[in-house]
């Protein structure tokens, strides 16, 4: 972010938040998919409305690396909004 390269910005964000679900659900990096991430975060009991923040921060990075972004995607929001979802899911899991 402090080097202004916002595609490798976004795909930093979108390994962190994959890997951190990942390990914290016991995914597999080959089963590591949206739909498997939103499924394990139900079975453990994750509200709905975080289980759609995690689907949309990672639609916003994969989208983000190839085409420009609005000032919602801009990366201090996104990092904003990556650091709020992780201290969630650690309180809910």
């Amino acid at each position: 972010m402090k080097n202004n390269d916002d595609k490798k910005f976004y795909a930093e964000i979108l390994q962190a938040v994959q890997g951190y679900v990942s390990d914290k659900l016991s995914i597999p990096v080959s089963e590591l998919t949206k739909e498997n991430i939103k499924e394990k975060l139900v079975a453990v009991g994750i509200e709905n409305s975080e289980t759609e923040n995690i689907t949309d921060l990672l639609n916003t990075c994969e989208y983000a690396q190839f085409a420009p972004t609005d000032e919602e995607s801009a990366p201090e929001n996104i990092y904003k909004k990556a650091s709020e979802i992780i201290t969630n899911l650690e309180k809910q899991i």
